[in-house]
């Protein structure tokens, strides 16, 4: 009888521990339909980590209805405090754990579809990735918003690539390519310590997206239409509400004073979403009236971007106006809008000559 040790079996896809985050807060109304989303996965080594964030609405007993009947959710309820906050306590529990070897993320009121654990499973046991990411796409209540993406094999990312992929043109068409933390999934042990910002009022997912690429050395790129987001006039993110409010741009600021290196065309990839975010700010504030009481702010974030970029910013002549302050940027818009309003009617007329 040999005494010669053996090596434990490698380990299988359906031996991967996943762990699902899912803050939530105020969603009763789409609840149901992404926690049955979670518990219809073909892949069954999970657990669902709800941290339900002080919700005044029905989405507390929801959960509580969902924990009882399933071992998969597991329901954790605190006073209100924030996403960034409630993904922090799911996890130090995942850590506290540290049987998993997988974390990925949710919202709740978005679905996935029944292969997604599994596809994270499948390759993460294939090529050992730090990352790996699957294709999203959007949906209205009225159906699913088709985006014109381009299928493709897997990509294997190394390296600095890693960072192009989502803030640079790099791979920009493949149905992955996204700044959020809902397609992505990442390997507990590499991310291990990683927090969100609660400090961010906005941005948070994509600041902790950002350092956990950081230490990621391979992952995976997959065109598989696997997470729905759902789009909705009281998502966060899609509120146009609070035009009165000063705009943040506390995220820009947090990855330009960064002391970690970043590649110089990530930086400059940063900067100039950066300035992108600014001009945007600029047109919703004149669009809605607020552009003299939010000047003192855009004009002082403006320089303070000036101050931390390392790159030289174009001049083109719609900056050379918003740079100037409020009376040129009235005059460049307004007769902006006059140039659309003629080119449509121009359009129309020439569709009318052949009606």
């Amino acid at each position: 009888m040999s005494n010669t040790p053996t090596s434990p079996p490698a380990k299988q896809p359906k031996d991967i521990r996943i762990a699902v985050i899912l803050p939530v807060y105020n969603t009763s109304t789409y609840l149901r339909d992404c926690l049955d989303s979670l518990l219809n996965q073909n892949h069954q080594n999970y657990i669902v980590f709800a941290i339900n964030d002080g919700s005044t609405d029905d989405s507390p007993t929801i959960l509580d209805e969902y924990q009882t009947k399933n071992l998969r959710i597991k329901v954790i309820h605190r006073f209100n405090s924030g996403v960034a906050i409630a993904r922090n306590i799911a996890l130090q529990e995942i850590e506290a754990d540290g049987q998993f070897d997988l974390i990925t993320f949710c919202d709740s009121d978005d679905i996935i579809s029944p292969d997604l654990l599994s596809l994270y499973a499948k390759y993460k046991i294939e090529y050992n990735a730090d990352f790996i990411t699957v294709g999203y796409t959007s949906f209205y209540k009225t159906g699913i918003k088709v985006k014109n993406k381009n299928s493709h094999t897997p990509q294997i990312i190394l390296g600095n690539d890693i960072l192009r992929f989502g803030y640079t043109d790099y791979l920009r068409t493949s149905p992955a390519y996204s700044k959020f933390i809902g397609n992505i999934c990442l390997d507990a042990t590499t991310i291990s310590g990683l927090r969100f910002d609660p400090l961010l009022k906005k941005g948070e997912d994509q600041d902790f997206r950002l350092r956990a690429l950081l230490l990621c050395n391979k992952s995976v790129i997959l065109s598989n239409i696997a997470y729905f987001y759902r789009i909705r006039k009281s998502s966060l993110s899609h509120n146009h509400q609070n035009f009165s409010s000063p705009p943040d741009f506390s995220l820009y600021f947090k990855w330009l004073k960064d002391p970690i290196p970043i590649p110089s065309e990530l930086r400059r990839a940063i900067e100039k979403e950066a300035l992108e975010q600014w001009q945007n700010a600029v047109i919703l504030a004149f669009r809605f009236g607020t552009l003299d009481k939010q000047w003192p702010v855009l004009k002082s974030a403006l320089q303070q971007l000036k101050n931390l970029f390392s790159h030289k910013i174009k001049n083109n002549l719609q900056f050379m106006f918003f740079s100037k302050g409020p009376l040129a940027i009235r005059i460049f818009l307004t007769l902006n809008l006059l140039n659309i309003r003629r080119s449509q009617k121009r359009k129309k007329r020439a569709a009318a000559t052949f009606d």
